[in-house]
């Protein structure tokens, strides 16, 4: 609310993504406690349609709230909502481990999270779908969408508008699609096939930046990560848990996160670093290459994996 310099600014929203990260992986660790194994797709779709809504319902909220009172009580609505969930999270979540039982609460080192990245199978998902998922994120849809529409002459709002059909596109279809997708194909198959969707999507503004196309574009890299979301968080868990210790667990939803975080970061370096030197179509063209590309590896380590067990 008080900040008026670009590093003061830049250090509280550091700071508020460390505890957005602190307090989603906590909220997965604790979810994945409470709910059985056979129900835990279903329970991370859930999770994956509220933060989606939440950031939908935010924005806009945000935006009309933000035209009306200004930027600064918008902030202090938005600080007194986290205190308001914080105090009723603190009041009404049951502590996972009961001491009386003489649990003990299971904590990751370094060796955990090692062991992690040498997994094959994990750092294959991560490494193709999960960090590239974010880089279409930070890199197309936060950076090059706004600046195609602004460049084609269009409005704030309407920038506003086409973002949000990305989030829309994934409330509504992404239940449907985890349901559907993964009990017919598979979930390593649908992540990546999502992927490429996604991927293949991000093309077309390249051809041509009219707003019905960024749209659509939009809308396509939206329906592409509905198949991502909250199956690849089922899965990740799953390889994680096969380490046959809660620790792995853990460090897997530790890492992933990390992941996360440095795949917008580089993606939007390397868009910034690609506009500097070329335009829009070219920087478009380079994030959508190297998404689909990953996509296609991970689908191939896929496909490899499902060979050797059939031939096993």
């Amino acid at each position: 609310i008080t900040a008026d310099t670009v590093p003061l600014i830049t250090a509280l929203r550091g700071l508020a993504g460390v505890g957005y990260a602190i307090a989603t992986v906590a909220s997965l660790e604790y979810l994945i406690e409470r709910q059985p194994g056979h129900d835990r797709a279903r329970a991370m779709t859930t999770f994956v349609v509220v933060v989606i809504g939440g950031t939908f319902a935010g924005t806009a909220l945000g935006g009309i709230l933000a035209d009306r009172l200004g930027y600064g009580p918008v902030f202090a609505i938005g600080a007194f909502m986290v205190v308001v969930a914080a105090v009723l999270a603190w009041r009404s979540l049951e502590p996972t481990v009961d001491p009386a039982d003489g649990g003990e609460t299971v904590r990751f080192g370094s060796s955990d999270v090692v062991g992690v990245l040498r997994d094959s199978r994990l750092m294959a998902l991560l490494a193709g779908v999960t960090v590239p998922m974010n880089v279409a994120l930070a890199a197309f849809l936060w950076y090059l969408v706004p600046l195609t529409l602004t460049a084609a002459g269009e409005s704030t709002s309407v920038v506003g508008r086409t973002l949000m059909l990305y989030y829309l596109a994934v409330l509504v279809a992404g239940p449907l699609i985890a349901r559907l997708g993964g009990a017919r194909i598979g979930t390593p198959l649908l992540v990546g096939a999502g992927a490429l969707i996604s991927g293949a999507a991000m093309f077309a503004p390249v051809v041509s930046s009219a707003t019905l196309v960024v749209s659509l574009a939009v809308t396509g890299v939206g329906l592409g990560h509905a198949a991502i979301r909250a199956p690849q968080l089922s899965l990740a868990i799953g390889l994680g848990e096969a380490r046959r210790t809660t620790a792995g667990r853990g460090a897997t939803l530790a890492v992933m996160r990390m992941l996360e975080r440095l795949g917008s970061l580089a993606g939007l370096l390397l868009a910034a670093i690609l506009l500097a030197g070329s335009d829009l179509a070219v920087a478009t063209a380079a994030v959508a290459m190297a998404v689909s590309v990953a996509a296609v590896a991970y689908l191939a380590s896929v496909l490899v994996t499902v060979r050797r067990v059939k031939h096993a």
